[in-house]
């Protein structure tokens, strides 16, 4: 299509027309994957003179977080509600509008509870139009209050055909094309049409102008790349250093600002192990022109977006709309590094070609597919740590720029006040002389929690308040200058840092300042729970500890895969019963039914009567449940405070309904388990250790009981279980770390053998802070042991220092945590050790020597 491409001056124009006393247009303009530091204003060596105009007359907001992620933060913008809130907490599916088996924070852009900046602005008598990249799902521009669209309605794709792109509603008139489509242009065409009919219509217009670009793939007329590849062969660290100097001296950045080290290729689906990023000239002559080719490309993009920028505002100004129109610039994340150093070719993953001489010319073009990588993300986040996907400063700080025609009292300024997409909805709402409301088109609507961002137009401050982010179990909260940040592949342990001196996050203060991490993480644990935040599918650290269902109180926790192929979790809940929950990924948990209690047993009656005697009238606490599938059934075991037991099956995993094979001929069984060895033999182990052969349908004994016991020594009485690897037999139990009642740690221990009856090794340390926990293999044939809070927390680098002998100690916090293990065959025994390295070493207050073998 056939474009002007003008520079113009956004003062001094002589306008056609005077601006109207109708309200205030509102353009929001957003870009796709555009780091930090990527353009001009905010430190970028990038062309981008009409960005730079608007941030001299207008006000760069330094702190503006975006959700880190494309869908997530489109959901954010355009309804003032966190994107889990409206079921995009990750990305949106665009086959089906709701995906029933994902959690309801995840599941899709719901209609039931939201509604959009369109939908509000069109009753406030606003043209309402879309032109760029939608990516919500099924729904469409259309259904959600625009007027007019054109543009993607999916997330990525060849910005040189015509064929991914869209108008709406349908029998719309279309644009007629001349030369050669390049997206970015026509997307402004759209946005200059949409203009126009606003203006015709004598209607304030709302426009949300939304770039695909620069999102790979890397696409751009190759004089316009061309311009830029003497710049980036001087590599990405001599241009990092240049970008920071000129962010320092421009002062976006609050107090003493230092420059994060050169970045690392964090673990991912793709690539397993994270590894720091290589010095630019380390690389070969090869790699540097192939690399310095994919960032040009990736420059020629944003100055394209740029120069678009600059035509529709001389558009605005033809139509004498300019002084009357609020703009807002942003970034919907940090900038993308997926997935490691060198980017990829083809599609999305880790295949990339190192291009050469000829083939160095015909990157970017049409039926190329190209990303910048890693090293390139690390330049444009700048000077902040990781990158998209992430809740660290790099993931979600957006350069952000708020001008306005007319009258402003704040040009060229600098705002440090930390804001959110949340915000833009109320800001837009202001501008329009409305306000949200409690219910639309007869739907309750979730409350919105942004604030206005007008008066920093006349230097008023804008209203502070707490900031929330989750993506991919990235989290992040932010209360005035502390911000509490987790990375979910660093094992997800929380940081600390004082935003206003440490904008960069280098100095974590989480050891100096305990208190405030609690009272910061309870704040998260709150809201996201409000939010409906919890995890997507997705891989669990292989080398650290991960902690799930922090709101959850539980004892004594046990998971099981099931005949679905689901993973099943009951433990002892605050009540003392036996809650049941269900996971295809172990991140995502949700609660079946209502949870199973002793008083529905046949003999309880009798249990109660018998316990009275011992604890008076104080009702039966069940303990320790342990959950299987046998003989084509549910079965679950369990002790209590009674010195009863009980053995229940059901056809269901909730429980509705139940036999009880033995009823109270069961007996007493102080923490049961049960093991189904390789003959179909099915044991009961308890007490740690006894075994009793059990009859095939479980309705009674079928042996007398056995004593099993490591030789040395015994363990104690709690999460015995039987394993079999291999040939062996491996018994695991439980103990304090100093021999005596809530001393020290309580720690996992095992023993091994060659007969399920004996004789077993000697007991030998299996992890720190483990007991009472359970081991369980994945779906994928990793090993993993259950751990929760049993006594007093104590941060797991305060714990290696020592433990207190008058106090029960653990490093596991409120709700699950689940600890990655190796339990392997070695020489004819079996090895079983932690991987987390606070987990796999026994304390300096351990009674028992052992002899560790890393």
């Amino acid at each position: 299509m056939k474009v002007q491409l003008i520079l113009p001056m956004l003062c001094g124009m002589a306008s056609t027309a005077s601006a109207t006393e109708k309200p205030q247009n509102v353009v929001i303009i957003l870009t796709d994957d555009l780091g930090f530091s990527d353009i001009g204003c905010f430190g970028g060596e990038i062309e981008t003179p009409n960005l730079d105009k608007m941030a001299e007359q207008g006000i760069k907001m330094t702190q503006l977080y975006n959700s880190a992620r494309s869908c997530p933060s489109r959901a954010c913008l355009l309804t003032g509600l966190y994107p889990h809130q409206v079921g995009v907490g990750g990305m949106a599916n665009a086959k089906i509008a709701i995906d029933p088996k994902k959690p309801v924070g995840y599941a899709g852009f719901r209609t039931d509870n939201n509604v959009t900046i369109a939908e509000l602005m069109k009753e406030a008598g606003y043209y309402t139009a879309m032109s760029g990249k939608w990516h919500l799902g099924v729904q469409k521009p259309t259904e959600r209050g625009f007027d007019d669209y054109y543009g993607l309605l999916g997330g990525f794709n060849s910005f040189w055909s015509t064929k991914p792109y869209s108008r709406l509603p349908e029998g719309a008139p279309e644009l007629k094309s001349e030369g050669t489509f390049y997206a970015t242009n026509v997307i402004t065409d759209y946005a200059i049409d949409f203009a126009r009919k606003a203006h015709k219509q004598q209607k304030p217009l709302f426009l949300y102008l939304a770039y695909n670009a620069p999102h790979f793939p890397l696409h751009a007329p190759k004089e316009r790349i061309d311009k830029y590849m003497k710049t980036y062969l001087q590599g990405w660290d001599k241009l990092r250093d240049e970008r920071f100097k000129r962010i320092v001296r421009s002062g976006l950045l609050q107090g003493t600002p230092e420059l994060s080290p050169r970045g690392e290729v964090p673990g991912s689906a793709f690539v397993k192990e994270p590894h720091a990023l290589p010095a630019w000239d380390s690389l070969t002559p090869e790699q540097q022109k192939d690399l310095a080719r994919r960032m040009a490309v990736f420059a020629a993009m944003v100055d394209i977006v740029d120069e678009n920028i600059g035509r529709f505002m001389k558009e605005l100004k033809i139509l004498g709309e300019l002084d009357n129109t609020v703009i807002m610039f942003m970034s919907d994340n940090g900038a993308c590094a997926e997935w490691h150093e060198f980017g990829f070719d083809k599609k999305t993953g880790v295949e990339y070609h190192t291009h050469t001489d000829d083939e160095l010319d015909n990157m970017g073009q049409p039926g190329t597919y190209h990303h910048y990588g890693t090293g390139w993300a690390n330049l444009g986040c700048t000077p902040f740590t990781l990158y998209k996907h992430y809740a660290h400063e790099g993931g979600i700080s957006t350069p952000c720029i708020l001008w306005k025609g007319g009258k402003n009292k704040a040009k060229g300024t600098i705002n440090h006040t930390p804001c959110h997409f949340t915000d833009i909805m109320s800001t837009c709402l202001d501008i329009a002389g409305s306000t949200y409301p409690e219910t639309y088109k007869g739907r309750k609507l979730e409350k919105a929690d942004g604030v206005s961002l007008l008066p920093a137009f006349e230097k008023k401050p804008i209203k502070q308040r707490v900031i929330y982010a989750e993506h991919e179990g990235n989290r992040m909260v932010r209360d005035r200058k502390w911000k509490l940040v987790s990375a979910q592949y660093k094992g997800n342990d929380w940081e600390l840092y004082d935003i206003e001196t440490d904008r960069t996050e280098q100095h974590n203060l989480a050891t100096q300042h305990p208190g405030l991490v609690e009272k910061m993480s309870k704040m998260y644990a709150k809201w996201a729970k409000k939010c409906h935040v919890g995890r997507e599918a997705q891989e669990l650290p292989r080398n650290k500890a991960t902690h799930i269902l922090p709101d959850t109180w539980m004892r004594d926790p046990y998971i099981v895969i099931g005949p679905d192929d689901l993973y099943y979790l009951t433990y002892t809940n605050g009540k003392m019963e036996m809650p049941v929950w269900k996971s295809s990924n172990l991140s995502n948990w949700e609660k079946i039914g209502e949870a199973y209690s002793m008083n529905r047993l046949s003999f309880y009656d009798e249990i109660q009567e018998k316990g009275k005697t011992v604890k008076k009238e104080e009702p039966v606490k069940l303990w320790a449940p342990e959950l299987y599938y046998l003989n084509d059934r549910w079965c679950a075991v369990h002790t209590s405070s009674y010195r009863a037991s009980a053995i229940i099956t059901s056809e269901t995993i909730d429980f509705k309904t139940f036999e009880e094979p033995m009823g109270n001929n069961f007996g007493h069984h102080h923490d049961p388990s049960l093991f189904k060895d390789t003959d179909g033999t099915i044991w009961l182990v308890d007490r740690c250790a006894e075994i009793t052969k059990l009859k095939p349908d479980l309705s009674g004994f079928a042996g007398k009981p056995v004593k099993i016991n490591p030789a040395n020594r015994k363990m104690g009485h709690e999460g015995c279980q039987i394993i079999k690897v291999g040939n062996k037999y491996v018994l695991f139990g439980t103990a304090w770390s100093r021999d005596s009642l809530r001393k020290g740690t309580y720690n996992l221990y095992y023993a091994t053998a060659d007969k399920i009856e004996g004789p077993y090794s000697d007991r030998r340390f299996a992890g720190r802070c483990l007991g009472h926990g359970t081991v369980f293999r994945d779906k994928k044939g990793q090993w993993w042991c259950t751990a929760f809070l049993n006594g007093k927390y104590i941060a797991p680098e305060e714990l290696v220092k020592g433990v207190d002998a008058g106090t029960a100690s653990s490093m596991n916090l409120q709700g699950l945590t689940l600890v990655p293990m190796s339990i392997e065959a070695v020489d004819g025994d079996v090895m079983v050790r932690a991987l987390d390295p606070h987990y796999c070493l026994p304390g300096t207050e351990e009674m028992q020597q052992f002899t560790i073998t890393q």
